[in-house]
C-alpha cells in the first residue's frame, strides 16, 4: 500500500497520451490499478486532482461493466468501498458501511475467480478497522487475507 510510488509510476504513465487504448482485460487492469492510485493519494493529499482521477477511471471501468465486461464488476466494489473507507466520519454506522462495501467486494472477487484481489480487499478493510481501532474486525480480515494469499500462491506476505 505505498501509494505515494504508486502515485508516482500513475503520474508518469498520465503522462503518455497514447496508453491503452484497447479495451482488453489489462486496460481493465491497469484503470483498477490506477484508481487504486488516486484513491489513497487522495487519503494521503487529500486533492481534488486525485479524487477527479479515481472517479476517472471507476466511470471507465463502470461503462466496461455496462458493455458486459464481466471482469470489472468486483474492481468497481473495491474502489467504492475503498473510496467510503476515506470518509471522516468515525461513526459506527458508517464504519458499518465501510466494512459491509469491502464484504461485497471480497465476496464478488472470490466469486469471480479473483483470490488475489480478495485478499488485498481484506487486508484493506483489515487496515481500515485497525485504524480506527476496532481490533477484532481487523484481525479476522486479517486472517482472511492470508489463507487468500497462501490459496493464490503467495505465502511470502
Amino acid at each position: 500500500s505505498d501509494f505515494c510510488s504508486a502515485g508516482d509510476i500513475v503520474k508518469k504513465v498520465w503522462k503518455k497520451k497514447n496508453f491503452v487504448r484497447a479495451n482488453t482485460f489489462m486496460t481493465c487492469g491497469s484503470y483498477f490499478i490506477f484508481g487504486l492510485a488516486a484513491l489513497g493519494m487522495q487519503g494521503i493529499v487529500g486533492t481534488r486532482r486525485y479524487k477527479q482521477k479515481a472517479r476517472k477511471y471507476i466511470n471507465k471501468l463502470n461503462g466496461w461493466a455496462k458493455q458486459g465486461q464481466p471482469n470489472v464488476v468486483h474492481m468497481i466494489l473495491i474502489l467504492q468501498a475503498e473510496k467510503l473507507s476515506l470518509s471522516k466520519d468515525q461513526s459506527i454506522s458508517t464504519m458499518e458501511k465501510v466494512r459491509k462495501a469491502y464484504d461485497k467486494a471480497i465476496a464478488s472477487s472470490k466469486r469471480s475467480g479473483f483470490v488475489h484481489n480478495a485478499a488485498y480487499t481484506n487486508e484493506r478493510a483489515g487496515l481500515y478497522c485497525l485504524e480506527r481501532g476496532d481490533e477484532d474486525y481487523a484481525r479476522n480480515y486479517f486472517q482472511q487475507s492470508d489463507e487468500l494469499y497462501s490459496e493464490w500462491g503467495a505465502d511470502g506476505k
